[in-house]
């Protein structure tokens, strides 16, 4: 059986377990795609295509990714490029992430939303964004849809585009001349609005139930209760 003090113990180690475990946030969807998907817009050695948002504020572990498929079954590979702006002028100084991808192989192209995650843990700053999706195999999409999207609040959702054949910059394909598409792309987005984090070390506050201290009185008092003993046990000794 716990004594006093082990079940105050325990009841403290409880309280901190239950603060720690209901500070945790998810993410939420930021960007949703409704329906299937209903399309695709090539992203191949021909043509580069691309998407865009816009955040009126900032968002933390940010998690991006798009449905990018093929139907052959050998790995073909794209590269998606993060960035601020994009269009002829544009340079890796507006480049904010890139990583290279494997499209997903899917039996047929309508109807299948396989998504590849790109990007993770990204924090975003208020602003557009445009994401660039380039490759240099064939027979390679993204995903389009006819319906809107659904996004949080605060989150928009801009023009897609693409860039083909002379207008493609084989080099950086975010300096491409885009030119605006008439097909949304297949994309997701979930992350965390800043500032709505737990505090990892919150500040507890005063203790509402303070333990209080000996006052000077007590501790005087039991100062000279103990040279009393003392010298009550020193002169029974002397007997």
């Amino acid at each position: 059986m716990l004594n006093r003090h082990s079940r105050a113990l325990a009841v403290t180690a409880l309280s901190i377990v239950t603060i720690a475990g209901g500070g945790s946030l998810t993410a939420a969807p930021m960007i949703t795609p409704t329906g299937l998907n209903s399309g695709q817009a090539a992203v191949s050695s021909l043509q580069a295509a691309a998407v865009s948002w816009t955040l009126a504020s900032a968002w933390t572990d940010v998690t991006i990714s798009a449905s990018l498929i093929t139907e052959w079954g050998d790995e073909r590979t794209g590269e998606a490029f993060l960035m601020n702006q994009i269009g002829p002028g544009t340079t890796v100084a507006n480049q904010i992430a890139s990583t290279p991808f494997t499209f997903a192989t899917v039996p047929t192209l309508i109807g299948n939303e396989v998504f590849v995650q790109l990007f993770s843990g990204l924090t975003l700053d208020a602003g557009t964004y445009y994401l660039v999706f380039a490759s240099s195999a064939s027979s390679t999409w993204i995903a389009t849809t006819s319906l809107p999207y659904n996004t949080a609040p605060g989150v928009s959702v801009g023009t897609p585009y693409f860039a083909s054949s002379s207008n493609l910059d084989t080099g950086f394909a975010p300096a491409s001349t885009f030119s605006v598409s008439n097909a949304p792309r297949y994309f997701s987005l979930t992350g965390t609005p800043a500032g709505s984090e737990p505090d990892p070390d919150p500040d507890p506050g005063p203790d509402p139930n303070p333990v209080p201290e000996p006052s000077s009185t007590l501790l005087i008092a039991g100062g000279l209760l103990a040279w009393a003993f003392r010298r009550r046990a020193i002169a029974s000794s002397g007997r």
